[in-house]
């Protein structure tokens, strides 16, 4: 997993994560370390990855993303 402590500038970042599915896998990886994905919504209920970076619950079919339930949820 990446260290977050060598991030030191935006530039850093950048060089961290080139694109938006790079910074996407790391939360995945943060958020689900079973790599099982757990829907915000029912969190007994299957969740499956649609692409985009948007994932479905099976049991409410509600879309939601990796950052549903975050403080950055609404950010870009």
């Amino acid at each position: 997993m990446f260290n977050t402590k060598e991030i030191k500038s935006l530039y850093d970042l950048r060089e961290a994560f080139p694109t938006e599915a790079d910074a996407i896998k790391y939360l995945e990886q943060l958020r689900w370390k079973s790599g099982i994905i757990i829907s915000p919504y029912d969190s007994e209920s299957k969740a499956y990855r649609c692409g985009n970076g948007r994932y479905k619950c099976q049991s409410t079919g509600k879309y939601f993303s990796i950052r549903t339930g975050l403080p950055c949820e609404n950010s870009k």
